[in-house]
């Protein structure tokens, strides 16, 4: 449960862009062979086979690396994803769903390594749990003034 609770925090606190501060429009996923090199080199984007989001703030727009499940998440038909972005700086934006903004694969392997190790270490050093069926009950029975 302690975990659990850790990690939602770390979670909640540790995504950029940040949560609380930032705001979220409709972004289309486009394939990279749509772009020109002059559009992928100015917004540092890979022309490489992952998915890449095009949004729009105010009159400009900007393109972001999608990762690899975006193409599994769209639900609506025209290709449209939810960009989550900071208001004062717009290229700091991220695909806002589950997997990929909220749960990030490392993160999660990280935590996991790190929790099991912990629990191993805490059973070598605590032993086995003994049943209390296993225990034998005292053999002399000791009054208090004796």
């Amino acid at each position: 449960m302690v975990y659990l609770i850790c990690f939602a925090l770390f979670a909640l606190f540790s995504r950029q862009p940040n949560f609380n501060d930032s705001e979220t429009t409709p972004g289309r996923v486009v394939t990279a062979a749509t772009l020109t090199d002059s559009i992928a080199l100015a917004n540092n984007i890979n022309k490489t086979d992952r998915p890449i989001v095009k949004f729009k703030v105010e009159k400009d727009t900007y393109y972001i690396n999608g990762n690899d499940n975006i193409l599994l998440k769209i639900s609506d038909p025209k290709g449209l994803v939810k960009v989550i972005y900071n208001p004062s700086y717009p290229q700091n934006s991220a695909v806002y769903q589950l997997q990929g903004y909220w749960l990030l694969l490392g993160e999660l392997l990280f935590s996991i390594a790190g929790y099991a190790i912990l629990l191993g270490i805490a059973v070598a050093i605590s032993g086995k749990n003994q049943s209390i069926n296993n225990c034998e009950p005292p053999t002399e029975h000791r009054s208090k003034y004796n």
